[in-house]
């Protein structure tokens, strides 16, 4: 019973490992690769140029991109994924390194509990990121000790 048991638990772990793959490619030949090589600089620069005015006019009107809203990034032209990415990065500041509490505290337990307190401003947000860690432990330490019950019931004689 234990070589089976111990047998579904690797089985388990390299078919998630196979399964586990990069969709997304960058360019599916070698000719879209060459192509994005020899990108010309002054099409990079025009691209840049709206970011660059967004840029100059968040510097003279002492803005924050929290400050931006939608309406003003599609006044520039930007595309839809770098307007986007802008608005949700300017929501992300408020996070210690961007990371939600949730998985501060999966990864790291209490020491990512004690850090998510720590980090953050006194706030609404703050206590709700806290919130988080903690279920984020909860959860850890449950996923920690149903992984080690599981492992070590693999190898109990039966």
């Amino acid at each position: 019973m234990k070589y089976i048991l111990s047998l579904i638990f690797m089985v388990g772990l390299i078919s998630t490992t196979l399964i586990a793959e990069n969709t997304k490619s960058v360019a599916d030949s070698p000719d879209q690769i060459s192509q994005i090589l020899k990108m010309d600089k002054s099409l990079i620069k025009e691209e840049f140029s709206s970011l660059d005015a967004l840029e100059d006019r968040i510097k003279s009107e002492n803005m924050t991109y929290v400050d931006l809203d939608a309406e003003t990034v599609r006044g520039l032209s930007l595309k839809a994924d770098v307007s986007g990415s802008l608005l949700a990065i300017a929501g992300a500041d408020d996070l210690p390194l961007g990371i939600p509490g949730f998985w501060w505290g999966f990864c790291l337990s209490w020491v990512g509990i004690l850090l998510v307190y720590l980090l953050m401003e006194e706030s609404a947000d703050r206590k709700e990121q806290v919130k988080k860690a903690v279920i984020g432990a909860l959860v850890g330490i449950g996923v920690w000790i149903v992984f080690w019950i599981l492992f070590w019931a693999s190898f109990a004689v039966v």
